[in-house]
Parts: C-alpha cells; structure tokens; sequence
C-alpha cells in the first residue's frame, strides 16, 4: 500500500518536473499502514476493542528540487501543485486497492483535506481563503469547531493563508472539517482534518477517533533560490460503509 504510495507520487512528480524544468530526487521517506482499532470502556475500565478503521502513516517524504533555470517561481508552482495531489493519493490508494474495479459498489472510502473541500464545492458551499485583510469579517460565518478556528487564526496571525469550506462536510456517517494552511511566500502547506465522534486535534499532533489524518509540510530555502528542502508528515485514515 505505502510502496504504491510512494510510486504514484513520484510518476506524477516527473510528469511535472518535465512541464516546468524542475528537478526532483527524493531521499529518505517511509510510512506505514494499519488496522486502528477503538477501545470499549465502562466506568473508565476497558471491556473490549473493536475495529475503527485502517491508517494510512506516512511519517517522512524527503526530497531536493532544483529548477534548471534557477528560478524560485517553479519552485513555487511544482510546490503549490505537488500538496494538494499527495493529499487526495492518500485517500485515492486505500480506495483503489479494496474497492472492485469492476463493480460501482464502494465498500471503501477515505478522507483527506482535499478530499473534503472538494466535498464541500460539489455541496454547493462557500470556500474562502482566509488571511490577514479579511479574517475579522469571514470567521464569524464559519460553522467549525473551536480548535479549528483557533488554528486559522493561529495560522493567519503567523502570516499563513487558510482555505477552507464555511461548514463541516458529512460523509457516510463521518462529520468534520478539512482546511489547508499555505505559507504564500514558499507555497509550502499544512493539510489538515478533524473529525470523528470523540476527536482532538492539534496543528502538530494528531486527531484521535475514528478516522483521523495529520499532515505537516515544512518547506525551506537554503543558500540559492534554486535549493529546496522539504519533508512533510501525513496520517490518513480509511472506513468502510454499506
């Protein structure tokens, strides 16, 4: 599943590096994937567990990318269009590898962030992008959690760009929020979920419950425009529906 992973964002990486004169080599990445299970408890003692999903860990992704032509806009636009990509690859994988190509019965689905916004736009939603000129009068139209309004405004403090959907999406029984925090000067993002029917969440931690995903992206230029590195940290998690 994760070798999968990793072979489908690296042939659609060189389609890309060939479209813009970017070079991409990727270095020390790995993930993994497994069986989450839920605890059952009574009076705080636990009684029993039961399976709450499978998880898709992607704990590193490394690489440097050069432009040819030592330009930071290429830099910019293989980062911008790169995110978004790997994000929905980690609800698209699992949804591929159990669901039958032959049948239009779906027994498999996931969540990613640009999954759910884009679950948003198909419902008819607003999506905003969210920063520092219009944060005071688009908050109070959105319908999250609390500690996902505490992160955009964390992130819009910071000088980072939100988009994100003006509510919560539902899907097959799962209810929650999918945003995505841009650093606009590097193209560098944060893709993030929360979710569940007992979740908590944290900018860097994770989202506890039945289906959760984490993504961090740290990108930083050193010395020449041309040098990127950047290593992201992804968590994503599959249910199944009737």
């Amino acid at each position: 599943m994760v070798q999968s992973y990793f072979s489908l964002n690296d042939t659609q990486d060189e389609a890309l590096e060939r479209q813009l004169g970017v070079i991409s080599n990727s270095f020390m990445s790995f993930g993994t994937f497994s069986t989450s299970l839920q605890g059952v408890y009574s009076w705080g003692v636990l009684r029993t567990a039961k399976f709450a999903g499978m998880v898709m860990d992607i704990d590193r992704i490394g690489a440097t990318i050069v432009d040819k032509d030592n330009k930071q806009t290429n830099l910019l636009v293989f980062i911008q269009q790169q995110g978004p990509r790997q994000s929905l690859n980690e609800n698209l994988i699992p949804e591929m590898f159990f669901n039958n190509p032959n049948s239009i019965q779906k027994n498999v689905g996931g969540v990613s962030a640009t999954k759910i916004l884009k679950l948003a736009n198909d419902q008819g939603q607003k999506i905003y992008q969210i920063d520092g000129s219009n944060i005071s009068t688009v908050l109070p139209q959105l319908n999250h959690d609390s500690q996902v309004i505490t992160d955009i405004s964390n992130a819009v403090a910071s000088g980072k760009v939100v988009t994100i959907s003006q509510t919560k999406v539902s899907l097959n029984g799962w209810n929650g929020s999918g945003y995505i925090i841009n650093d606009p000067n590097t193209g560098s993002g944060a893709y993030m979920i929360s979710g569940g029917t007992k979740w908590r969440t944290y900018y860097r931690g994770y989202v506890r419950g039945t289906l959760w995903y984490w993504f961090d992206f740290c990108n930083c230029t050193v010395g020449t425009i041309g040098f990127n590195f950047y290593n992201y940290i992804k968590r994503f998690s599959i249910y199944f529906y009737s």
